[in-house]
């Protein structure tokens, strides 16, 4: 025999409490979505990551210009920015923008740290822009990563070259050597010289 349907009275408490069981248990928290997000950019090796699910369509098109050269940048160059380990702290959150400090080690060995901006895109946090404090950190390795070791000599002239920058030259600076657009036009002059003189003493050694 078939048991009776419960009464919709009797049931309310049980559905009342397995919502609040899911709202309880619900998904990570924004902090803790964006350093995530901020991990895997330096870490991953997948296109759709690095190229669009980790990242805002400003910060594609500044940096590469566009979906298809972004993904090219790490075909040509694959794993030339991945890292083992960030960390990020001091999170700020503004409803659909946020911004967060990044630490970690690049390949060349240098200790980078900055702040990074993020927006939320259809309720995914995606890294926007990078910080000019970030940028003048990484200033150390874009030879090495870009044009082979750098000497003594080489670090000191990119140092100095970069550090007479104004905040948007050093913007367009940085995006030129992580989008791989290190050309006449794309840079000042001495910082190109830079760049130069390190490829032609890594082709020496």
């Amino acid at each position: 025999m078939l048991a009776a349907p419960l009464p919709a009275l009797s049931r309310a408490p049980w559905l009342a409490l397995a919502l609040g069981f899911l709202v309880g248990c619900g998904g990570p928290s924004d902090r803790e979505q964006i350093a995530s997000v901020v991990e895997r950019s330096l870490t991953s090796t997948e296109l759709n990551e690095k190229c669009e699910s980790l990242v805002s369509e400003r910060f594609v098109v500044d940096v590469y210009g566009d979906r298809p050269e972004c993904r090219g940048v790490y075909i040509r160059n694959p794993g030339a920015d991945r890292i083992q380990d960030a960390r990020v702290a001091a999170t700020r959150i503004d409803r659909d923008k946020a911004t967060t400090r990044v630490m970690y080690r690049s390949q060349a060995g240098v200790d980078i740290t900055g702040r990074l901006a993020l927006a939320k895109v259809s309720g995914t946090w995606r890294i926007d822009r990078l910080g000019i404090d970030l940028l003048r950190s990484m200033v150390p390795t874009f030879a090495a990563t870009n044009a082979g070791p750098m000497d003594v000599s080489e670090a000191r002239c990119l140092l100095r070259a970069t550090r007479r920058l104004s905040n948007r030259a050093l913007r367009r600076v940085g995006y030129a050597f992580i989008g791989d657009r290190i050309e006449e036009g794309k840079v000042p002059d001495g910082v190109l010289d830079c760049v130069v003189e390190s490829y032609q003493a890594s082709r020496r050694r």
